[in-house]
């Protein structure tokens, strides 16, 4: 069964139902206040809607609803995209899939078409429920009719949100937006997500994956005040987070064997937090980390373990390059490792690798930096960063307070420039060297 329309008018209701497998709709409705609903029963079905503006006009108050209740099922939503449209504003795209699997769902609200079109108050979801192999994606992309084909324009209020439930499933947003967000929710194991946001300010990206061996990465490029969250609970999670300018970011995982890493770039302010709740979190070649470069007042922040159980084996690694900048990271239990390097003026370290045995600090400091470590348990270090360099660095007036409680624990500084150091040891055999040039 094959149904095409084209109609222009203002207002428009088309609805079809199909019953049956291989069924295909195509729906082309030109105007506003349009409504547009599909609903199909059966497998490796294809429906295809799009609502554009009339000729010069305006795409306002279109909605679309496309309904697929079985497996290998395709659907296609396109709001606004004729030439001339002027903007694409207050429309609605929900598609809904069910089944074992093998459904996509693509939804486009905007224009790739570089002649003024511009996307706000638009909305859409896609919501796969059961199955694998489910693939998904939102785009809600507008062009700047004064710029060059390459430059979007800043749309508000838009909302993108996929939901799927099941294993191996595959989700991505892209999205200009400013006062918007995205949200990707996937529960089950090895799903993929990815989200892409550009806009000006206050818009947020968060992705939430249930299961284990799940892969989340999110780009955000905004002038001030954009969130980005990942939320991983499960083993052997990847998540990853990059961010230019004046945003925040948090990961939270809660498993083993996950691996977690932030980058942000040319940023004053800013935030960074990983939270990271289990054993074999990020390893020495690979460790979690945050990357600070540029900018001051910015904040890095990393947590890893649990007081109440015995976890062990995490490594992390924290790096600011800029001045005022604040970093401070807690271990838990033995063996873990982590490396502090912060390059500027005036910043601030606090590190703390409690009750456990075999941990590692690797620091290096520079321009008047000060940093508060304690190391509490036996067989403890303080050294430099590197395989070769067992020296830890306090450089250029920098100044190290350092508390070690237990046996066995080891202290190698070199100072430079006015640098001062205060170290508390409290138990047999520790061992200090300090070098001041």
């Amino acid at each position: 069964m094959r149904i095409f329309m084209s109609v222009l008018l203002a207002l428009l209701l088309f609805s079809s139902v199909g019953i049956g497998a291989e069924n295909s709709v195509t729906a082309n409705v030109n105007g506003n206040f349009n409504q547009s609903t599909v609903t199909q029963e059966g497998s490796a079905n294809t429906a295809s809607v799009d609502q554009n503006s009339a000729a010069t006009k305006s795409a306002e108050m279109n909605t679309v609803a496309v309904t697929q209740k079985s497996d290998d099922n395709t659907a296609t939503v396109n709001q606004g995209s004729v030439l001339k449209t002027k903007y694409v504003k207050n429309t609605t795209a929900i598609v809904t899939q069910a089944g074992t699997g093998g459904n996509s769902a693509i939804v486009n609200q905007g224009t790739q078409i570089h002649n003024g079109s511009v996307v706000s108050n638009a909305t859409a979801t896609i919501n796969q429920k059961g199955g694998s192999g489910n693939s998904a994606e939102i785009n809600q992309k507008s062009w700047n009719s004064n710029a060059s084909p390459t430059k979007w324009s800043k749309p508000d209020d838009n909302t993108a949100t996929i939901i799927q439930d099941g294993s191996g499933n595959i989700a991505s947003s892209k999205s200009d937006v400013t006062r918007g967000s995205t949200f990707i929710l996937q529960e089950g194991n090895e799903n993929t997500a990815t989200q892409k946001q550009d806009g000006e300010r206050d818009f947020k990206a968060r992705i939430t994956q249930e299961g284990n061996h799940n892969t989340a990465t999110q780009f955000q490029h905004g002038d001030a005040n954009a969130n980005a969250e990942i939320i991983q609970k499960g083993m052997g999670n990847t998540a990853s987070q990059w961010q230019k300018k004046n945003n925040n970011s948090l990961i939270y995982q809660d498993g083993v064997d996950n691996t977690a890493d932030v980058e942000q770039k040319s940023g004053s302010n800013i935030k960074a937090n990983i939270y990271q709740y289990g054993s074999y979190n990020g390893s020495v070649a690979d460790p979690v980390l945050i990357e600070q470069k540029g900018g001051s007042g910015n904040s890095a922040v990393i947590y890893q373990g649990d007081p109440a159980l015995n976890v062990y084996n995490n490594s992390a690694m924290i790096y600011q390059d800029g001045t005022l900048n604040l970093a401070a990271i807690q271990q838990y239990s033995n063996e873990n490792e982590v490396i502090l390097f912060q390059n500027g003026v005036g910043n601030e370290l606090h590190a703390l690798q409690k009750g456990g045995d075999g941990n590692i600090i690797n620091l290096t400091q520079d321009g008047g930096a000060t940093a508060s470590i304690t190391q509490d348990g036996s067989g403890n270090v303080l050294k430099g960063v590197g395989a070769g360099n067992t020296m830890g660095q306090s450089l250029n007036g920098s100044s190290l307070d350092l508390t070690q409680t237990g046996t066995g624990n080891v202290l190698e500084l070199f100072q430079t420039n006015g640098a001062a150091a205060q170290v508390q040891q409290n138990g047999m055999t520790n061992k200090v060297i300090i070098i001041q040039n």
